[in-house]
C-alpha cells in the first residue's frame, strides 16, 4: 500500500497545485485502480477532492506542519501498514516511519543558492527557507529516493546526497493559462503587452525587467509592460509605459496573456522554471536566462538573454515584440515533453524500480 501526503492541499498555489495535479493523474494509475493508494489530508484543504480510485482519509483537525509530519503521518503510516510513502512537497517526517519514503524537492534555492536568504523575502519565506534547510539534512538520513525537477537541481543536491538516491522527473504545467489562439483570433488580437511577475526578491530580477523595457524604447511603439504583483521596493513611482497590476481575476489574466507579445522571466537562478512551460503552452514566447535549470527547460522553446545585461535583454525583447515571434516549439511538442501523465508514469516507474 502507498500512502501519499496531502498536507499542502491547504494552498492553491505552488506545491499545493503540484500535489493536486499529481493526484488527479495518479487517480488513473493501475495501482489506484487496485485501491492500493491512500491520500492523507488535513481538515482545511482548499480543494473538493473527487477521485474515482484514490482513497482519501481526512484527518478531522487542522494542525501545524511539525505535528502533521512528526506525529499524524507516522501514526497513519504504521496503522495502515504503508510499504511506501510519497511526499510531493519538499517535506517529510524528521523521524523514521514505516516503509520507504520518496520526497519531491521542488526548488533547491533554500539549499545551495547565494540568494537563499537575501533581502526581498518576506518573513514567511525567510523562516521557511531556514526550516527547509535544517530539515533537509535530517530527511536525507531516512529517504529512499529524492525526486527533483531538473538535472540542474539533481547536480546541486548531489553535493549532499549520493546520485543513486536522486531521480529527475519533469513535471507538467502548474496551471493552464490557456492554449494558443487560432489563426482567426490571432488576426483580431493586437499583441502589445509585455508581461512579467513582480517580486521584491533580488533573484527574480524585476528591476532589470523594468529598466530593460525603458531602454528598449518599446513604449514609443505602443507596447506596455505589465508587472503582475506588487513589487513595492522595485516600482516606487510611475514610469511611462509600465503598469503594475495586483489581485487580478483569472479572466483578466487570461485576456492579458492573449494580448501578450512576450513574457519576461529574468530570474538569475531557478531550480526548474515553470513559467517557461506555462506561458509557452499559452502561445506566449518567453525571454529568460541560460542560468540554473532555465536552459535545460527552455532549450528549443524560449529566447535567451544575458539577464545581468540590460542591453542584451532590451535587444531580445525588441526583436521578439516587433517581429511578433512565437515560442520556438509548437504547442504539441512542448505538451509532449511537459505533462502530468508522463510525470506520474515516470514517478511510478522510479518508485517501482526501487522494489528491485
Amino acid at each position: 500500500m502507498i500512502l501519499v501526503d496531502g498536507y499542502f492541499l491547504r494552498t492553491e498555489r505552488g506545491v499545493g497545485l503540484h500535489t493536486l495535479n499529481f493526484l488527479m493523474e495518479l487517480d488513473h494509475s493501475e495501482r489506484a485502480l487496485r485501491k492500493e493508494i491512500i491520500v492523507l489530508v488535513p481538515a482545511d484543504i482548499k480543494y473538493n477532492l473527487k477521485f474515482k480510485n484514490l482513497i482519501v482519509k481526512r484527518f478531522t483537525l487542522s494542525l501545524n506542519i511539525f505535528v502533521w509530519y512528526n506525529l499524524i503521518f507516522p501514526f497513519y503510516a504504521f496503522k495502515l501498514g504503508a510499504k511506501k510513502s510519497i511526499f510531493p512537497a519538499n517535506l517529510s517526517p524528521l523521524i523514521p516511519i514505516r516503509g520507504r519514503r520518496y520526497v519531491t524537492i521542488h526548488d533547491i534555492m533554500f539549499l545551495t543558492s547565494s540568494f537563499k536568504l537575501n533581502s526581498g523575502l518576506n518573513w514567511f519565506q525567510f523562516f521557511g527557507r531556514i526550516y527547509l534547510s535544517l530539515t533537509f539534512f535530517v530527511q536525507i538520513i531516512f529517504v529512499h529516493k529524492i525526486i527533483t525537477m531538473s538535472r540542474y537541481s539533481r547536480d546541486q543536491i548531489s553535493t549532499f546526497v549520493n546520485l543513486h538516491k536522486i531521480a529527475v522527473v519533469y513535471q507538467g504545467p502548474g496551471q493552464i493559462l490557456g492554449g494558443p489562439l487560432s489563426k482567426m483570433e490571432e488576426k483580431n488580437k493586437r499583441r502589445n503587452i509585455i508581461l512579467c511577475y513582480g517580486s521584491d526578491e533580488k533573484r527574480k530580477n524585476t528591476a532589470a525587467a523594468i529598466r530593460s523595457f525603458t531602454l528598449s524604447g518599446l513604449a514609443k511603439d505602443g507596447f506596455v509592460l505589465v508587472v503582475i504583483g506588487s513589487p513595492k521596493g522595485v516600482v516606487s513611482s510611475p514610469v511611462e509605459g509600465i503598469q503594475v497590476k495586483d489581485n487580478l481575476s483569472q479572466k483578466k489574466i487570461s485576456d492579458l496573456i492573449h494580448r501578450s507579445c512576450c513574457f519576461l522571466f529574468l530570474s538569475i537562478e531557478e531550480g526548474f522554471g515553470l513559467p517557461i512551460v506555462e506561458f509557452s503552452l499559452a502561445g506566449v514566447p518567453v525571454i529568460c536566462s541560460k542560468a540554473g535549470a532555465m536552459f535545460e527547460v527552455g532549450d528549443g522553446i524560449a529566447y535567451f538573454a544575458d539577464v545581468r545585461d540590460e542591453l542584451s535583454i532590451s535587444q531580445v525583447m525588441r526583436r521578439v515584440c516587433i517581429e511578433q515571434l512565437r515560442p520556438k516549439s509548437s504547442y504539441e511538442s512542448i505538451q509532449k515533453e511537459f505533462n502530468w501523465k508522463k510525470y506520474t508514469s515516470e514517478y511510478l516507474r522510479v518508485i517501482g524500480e526501487c522494489d528491485e
